[in-house]
């Protein structure tokens, strides 16, 4: 939820969306914008204290950044990174995919 909310204003922007909107360059930390812990505690319905220990206990373990107003996700950059790996596996399953579908007689 954070990483959609703190990326919003990117899909709205024509140059951003052309600029960020693929697998290329990471999306720099200036364009992420912060997602309250009201925000995430309203949408998920839990208490205010939880999501914000859950969001804190993320931020440490580095999969969020605490920053001025809220919470953003990083840019997923070299080590730091830890989608990669999904990514590629799915993208080695989606061709995998295509590949059998191309060999289906019509």
């Amino acid at each position: 939820m954070v990483a959609t909310e703190s990326t919003r204003e990117i899909r709205r922007d024509g140059y951003l969306l052309k600029t960020y909107g693929a697998e290329g360059p990471a999306i720099p930390d200036e364009f992420r914008f912060p997602v309250s812990v009201q925000f995430v505690c309203r949408r998920l319905g839990m208490p205010r204290e939880t999501t914000r220990r859950k969001l804190e206990n993320l931020a440490t373990r580095g999969f969020l950044k605490k920053i001025k107003g809220g919470y953003s996700l990083p840019a997923q950059t070299d080590a730091a990174d830890y989608t990669r790996e999904l990514r590629d596996f799915l993208v080695l399953k989606i061709r995998g995919l295509q590949n059998y579908i191309e060999k289906i007689p019509a």
